[in-house]
């Protein structure tokens, strides 16, 4: 016969496995929004490649995406639907304070919460909504978010 213990220890064993598995998932999670971040720079700087400009709206990213990389419409899409936000019509070469220092885009509540930020370089940064605040940002540029 099996003891109480040995059940409890049982229990405590699987609450931890558990436990351990959600993490697992909010840790992917968090993962595919670094790389969908860095894949939207990517996508940008193609962008301004052809066109010596980012590109002025959305929709004209999605164009460009659906062309040259279809595969990476969802993260296009997660951009209209809000997920995150980019800065449009920025030059990334021309940047007053260069572009690892420059926010192009960021995940939508970092401005509250803080959380994932796309510098114009297309590397991901952490940062508060404290740091992000004070982050150099793209003059004369539109959000693709009011």
């Amino acid at each position: 016969m099996i003891s109480v213990q040995s059940k409890l220890l049982g229990l405590a064993v699987l609450a931890v496995v558990l436990l351990s598995a959600g993490g697992c998932v909010q840790g992917g999670q968090r993962a595919k929004d670094s790389n969908d971040l860095t894949q939207l720079g990517m996508l940008y700087h193609g962008y301004q490649d052809i066109n010596k400009q980012g590109p002025p709206t959305i929709d004209e990213l999605a164009k460009y995406t659906q062309a040259s990389n279809a595969a990476a419409m969802p993260v296009v899409n997660a951009v209209k639907a809000g997920k995150y936000v980019l800065y449009l019509g920025v030059n990334v070469n021309k940047l007053p304070k260069g572009a690892p220092s420059t926010v192009l885009g960021y995940e939508a509540a970092v401005p509250t919460s803080g959380g994932f930020v796309l510098m114009a370089d297309t590397s991901v940064q952490t940062m508060t909504a404290a740091q992000f605040a004070a982050a150099a940002k793209p003059p004369d540029a539109k959000l693709s978010q009011p």
